[in-house]
């Protein structure tokens, strides 16, 4: 085959584009999460009483330093630790965060969910990337990024619809 590695066997060649795969759809659901917050806004702040600092500072600026401080170290252990075992922690652990999110009464319980969410959606990025270089020639890597990466953006665009019909349910 064309795109696979020159020391890649058909299967293994196989196995990096389930990863590929399995990747963009820990992407896409990533950012379903970061979208709906957002939709949800209005409800929100009116269920918890919340102002628009508050919420700007909860899906804003909370999740964004939490997800950038903890990118570092989740980068160092994906150089030291088995990636993919990594990666489903962080899976896991930022669903777990997630569903807590929903039964937060107040604006502390939100925030340390969301603290919790950016903590572990920092754990699947350098993975992500660590595991794709290492399943795909240098030649095809930037196609696989770019693959990756769409996941954002179909995420966003699920996140929205989605966020749209729990609006449309809660109402």
């Amino acid at each position: 085959m064309a795109n696979q590695a020159p020391d890649q066997t058909p299967t293994e060649f196989r196995y990096s584009c389930y990863t590929l795969v399995v990747l963009t759809i820990v992407y896409i659901v990533n950012f379903v999460d970061r979208q709906i917050l957002a939709i949800l806004n209005e409800e929100i702040k009116r269920d918890l009483h919340l102002s628009d600092a508050q919420m700007g500072f909860l899906y804003g600026t909370v999740f964004a330093i939490f997800y950038a401080l903890f990118g570092i170290p989740f980068g160092r252990l994906a150089d030291t630790w088995i990636r993919r075992t990594l990666v489903a922690y962080a899976v896991a652990f930022w669903s777990a965060a997630t569903v807590v999110s929903g039964f937060a009464r107040n604006f502390l319980e939100l925030g340390l969910a969301r603290v919790a969410v950016g903590v572990g959606e920092a754990g699947t990025g350098p993975c992500a990337y660590s595991l794709l270089a290492d399943s795909f020639r240098p030649a095809r890597r930037a196609t696989v990024i770019a693959i990756l990466t769409s996941g954002v953006y179909i995420g966003a665009g699920f996140g929205i619809f989605i966020g749209g019909q729990v609006v449309q349910r809660w109402n």
